[in-house]
């Protein structure tokens, strides 16, 4: 296995991707007029926020502190300022096209992550079940447009 330091330093890269991205989700609701939307990203955020909360963990069964990055940065992430027009001007599929975009982003990232180091076997099974729910939510996106596109849900 290699050290605790290098392997957490890549835990912890995962864990403020994971804090911006649910800081993401959580700053759209109020741009978005769609229920089903809205759902969507509770629900996304909600997944992203237990998995700061498993990687924390993990950080902290290695023996280090996690770092979590600063509170400002949540309105001034280039995806955020991207996805909020889109979401206020009805452009629902193209924004859920652009966070299916990211989610293929983070997907290879954690199979990259997966494949390239020997984690302890509980790290490893908690990455691989966060890879697994970012599969899922990946998914999700395309059934979400295909119900935006049959019967627009309104507030």
């Amino acid at each position: 296995m290699k050290s605790v330091k290098k392997i957490s330093k890549k835990i912890n890269e995962l864990l403020i991707n994971n804090v911006q991205t649910e800081r993401v989700f959580l700053g759209l609701i109020d741009s978005v007029d769609n229920t089903l939307l809205k759902n969507f990203l509770r629900i996304a955020a909600y997944e992203r926020s237990q998995f700061v909360k498993g990687l924390d963990l993990e950080l902290r069964n290695l023996g280090t502190t996690p770092t979590y990055p600063e509170e400002s940065l949540n309105n001034n992430l280039e995806i955020t300022k991207e996805l909020r027009p889109l979401f206020t001007e009805g452009k629902n599929n193209l924004a859920l096209n652009r966070i299916g975009t990211l989610q293929i982003k983070v997907i290879e990232k954690y199979k990259k992550l997966i494949n390239n180091v020997d984690f302890e076997e509980s790290t490893e099974r908690l990455l691989k079940e966060q890879l697994d729910k970012l599969i899922t939510l990946l998914y999700s996106i395309d059934i979400h447009k295909d119900l935006l596109s049959r019967a627009p849900i309104s507030a």
